[in-house]
């Protein structure tokens, strides 16, 4: 019979040293562990923990850092980051692990996801001013209609199938994704698309969160005042109207409190933990010191946050219910971002239009021909029922302050959805919907 793998009979030993309650021997298993497999970042990781509780404090922070140093070569920055909070944490003079917060390879695999930007998106952030082109009118709209010229793409909405698809928060804990997974959710290009010097800021500035099962992590109606990017464990999104059998689950790689990157934004959901959550939290002070001093994570941000609104738009709107993952992945890059000057007339009561939008930062009035009007804020979809039945507006939609919008083009879904004839007839049969606010956290 073949001998075991060192590696195999080391983890049994572990295991037993574990069961026993025998913590120098789990250490002294850790240390032959993390020499047998160099490229695993669990093993140092592990042993810092175990010779913090034999009283090694020192020798525990030597294993941490390497632990740093591993994750990143590996390209779970996250963790990286994380693991960097835990040595400072311990040690503030320390700052010798920031050193080792190299992106390099998580870039290298975001950008086997997602291609590299061209030059054109450069410009584009959440200030609205800095964000081209600008939504225009048709010459050739009729009477019965309002239609907006279609724009040249500046900026292409990334949502991966892993990011769309309905997980279970407490099924997602109890596995280790690769860094090939997490390439594709929406922390992985936080870490992976800023430069060396911005991550190291982010690790000292950032705080690292760790709780128990019940705990509430953000409650609805709280100022959005961070953004959370979850390292290990879960949450389950609790979003108000939603039946509890629809509950978001997020686990690692995902991020939450997006909403922090909208203008005065409140938290619309409750965020809670099922079992245990280890997340980084970011203020949103942090975040804003951050694009001052490194321009290109406007861009960074703002793609997240397209991102989440695209993706909770996908998921949650009855109006692509009939279409796989896979297809929602290719439908989210119809999405078009358009900026629109103050006194632009999205809809119109009585007239059809040719799109829908998702607000992202401005103001839009809703008029109806009775009552008084109010005011959409960010996060809020508008039109979908122009992309169903082509029914007429029922109220009148105007810009108040320079808007930037995201436009699905009514023209591109139908084409879309007509290489879907089972698609096509069941949107035939829903009634659209009137305008909502996103999930946002």
């Amino acid at each position: 019979m073949a001998s075991k793998p060192r590696a195999r009979v080391l983890t049994d030993a572990l295991y037993k040293a574990l069961e026993d309650g025998d913590i120098k021997k789990a250490a002294q298993c850790y240390e032959q562990l993390e020499q047998a497999e160099p490229a695993e970042a669990r093993w140092p990781h592990r042993l810092g923990e175990t010779l913090d509780r034999l009283g090694r404090a020192r020798v525990a922070l030597d294993a941490y850092e390497r632990a740093v140093r591993v994750y990143a070569e590996q390209g779970f920055m996250a963790r990286a980051v994380a693991m960097a909070k835990v040595v400072l944490a311990k040690d503030p003079e320390r700052t010798s692990v920031l050193g080792h917060l190299d992106p390099e390879q998580s870039h290298k695999l975001y950008r086997q996801t997602v291609p590299e930007p061209p030059a054109s998106v450069a410009p584009i952030s959440l200030d609205v001013k800095k964000t081209a082109p600008r939504l225009e009118r048709a010459q050739d709209e009729g009477e019965d209609e309002i239609r907006f010229e279609d724009a040249r793409p500046s900026l292409v909405i990334a949502v991966s199938d892993a990011e769309l698809g309905r997980r279970s928060a407490l099924e997602a804990e109890g596995k280790r994704p690769s860094a090939e997974r997490l390439a594709q959710l929406p922390v992985f290009p936080l870490f992976a698309e800023l430069p060396r010097e911005a991550i190291a800021q982010l690790a000292e500035q950032a705080e690292l969160v760790e709780l128990a099962a019940g705990a509430k992590v953000v409650a609805l109606g709280e100022p959005a005042d961070a953004l959370y990017a979850i390292v290990e464990g879960a949450v389950r999104v609790a979003v108000p109207g939603m039946p509890a059998e629809a509950t978001i689950g997020l686990a690692e790689g995902d991020v939450f409190g997006e909403s922090c990157l909208l203008d005065d934004a409140s938290r619309r959901a409750d965020v809670i933990v099922p079992e245990r959550l280890l997340a980084l939290r970011i203020s949103k002070q942090v975040l804003d010191r951050l694009v001052e001093r490194y321009p290109q994570v406007d861009l960074v941000l703002f793609q997240l946050l397209a991102r989440r609104l695209v993706a909770n738009l996908l998921q949650t709107s009855e109006l692509f219910r009939p279409f796989r993952a896979g297809a929602l992945r290719e439908l989210a890059r119809f999405f078009e971002l358009r900026r629109a000057a103050p006194g632009t007339v999205l809809l119109e009561a009585g007239k059809r239009t040719d799109g829908l939008f998702v607000l992202l930062a401005g103001q839009i009035e809703r008029r109806f021909a009775q009552g008084e009007p109010a005011l959409l804020g960010p996060g809020t979809i508008f039109g979908q029922s122009a992309l169903l039945a082509r029914r007429p507006a029922a109220y009148r939609a105007t810009v108040q302050s320079e808007a930037l919008l995201l436009r699905l083009p009514g023209a591109k879904l139908g084409s879309f959805a007509s290489e879907y004839p089972p698609a096509m007839a069941e949107l035939a049969e829903l009634g659209g919907e009137d305008e909502r606010a996103i999930a946002l956290v």
